[in-house]
């Protein structure tokens, strides 16, 4: 008897091992990223037509190691700022692409998008030639004439004047830790353009005024921080509202 119950017991186990060898492996399940909302690839043909730039000074920036909605912002830094691109400017971009404020604070330009849009100044540009050098932490410039300008930076303080006597323009930026000013006045056109931003909370005030045309807008809110992705996202967007819309570059960069 006791022979007979080992081999039923030997038995049991030959089969439950047999069964689990036999039983098919689950496949493992594969879980889908979600993609960003955002992440789409920027399309070459949309930055052709808001910056004004052919083809093949387009592809030239290929060389760079700049995602296409970076070069958006690259563009729109350059374009806001009337200062034009160069080998300087983009090597530095490369070098801090990931800390926009710096970036930003070299451009004389709020680190900041307004909720629903980009920020972009409605008045005519200026002939502005002074430009804080990338890298510099302390600078000042000045150039006198018909047009002025001055440009001093030191420690966490940027400050900027221009004046061009002939057109009755004036125009200053300040910057320091905790706020950003921004003024501008054309009294020939009648345009008065002024944007206040707050630091760290980014609450904005935006007013421009056009005397001429009865045009107004105010803005107030808590502006986002510059973020490629949703930067070329409200840019597209902005060049479907307005088909017109388009921003100028410079590029100073032998091609």
């Amino acid at each position: 008897m006791k022979k007979i119950a080992l081999c039923l017991v030997l038995s049991l186990i030959i089969l439950s091992f047999t069964s689990v060898t036999m039983a098919k492996p689950k496949k493992p399940k594969h879980k889908h990223k979600k993609k960003h909302p955002h992440s789409n690839s920027g399309n070459p043909e949309v930055m052709e037509e808001i910056f004004n730039i052919k083809k093949e000074k387009l592809k030239h920036f290929n060389n760079f190691n700049l995602e296409p909605e970076e070069l958006s912002l690259v563009f729109y830094l350059h374009s806001v700022s009337n200062r034009p691109i160069g080998n300087k400017e983009i090597q530095f971009i490369l070098k801090h692409k990931e800390d926009w404020d710096k970036i930003t604070w070299y451009f004389g330009l709020p680190p900041i998008m307004f909720e629903d849009e980009i920020i972009t100044f409605r008045h005519p540009p200026t002939s502005k030639q002074l430009f804080l050098p990338v890298g510099k932490k302390r600078y000042e410039a000045a150039r006198r004439g018909v047009v002025e300008e001055k440009l001093e930076v030191k420690h966490n303080k940027y400050e900027y004047k221009y004046r061009n006597k002939r057109s009755k323009v004036k125009e200053k930026i300040e910057i320091k830790h905790n706020k950003y000013n921004y003024h501008y006045t054309n009294k020939r056109l009648g345009i008065k353009e002024t944007l206040q931003v707050k630091y760290p909370s980014y609450r904005y005030t935006y007013h421009y005024k056009n005397k001429r045309t009865g045009e107004r807008i105010r803005k107030r809110g808590r502006g986002r921080p510059l973020n490629p992705r949703i930067f070329y996202h409200k840019l597209r967007k902005r060049r479907q509202q307005e088909t017109e819309f388009h921003l100028s570059v410079q590029i100073n960069i032998d091609l």
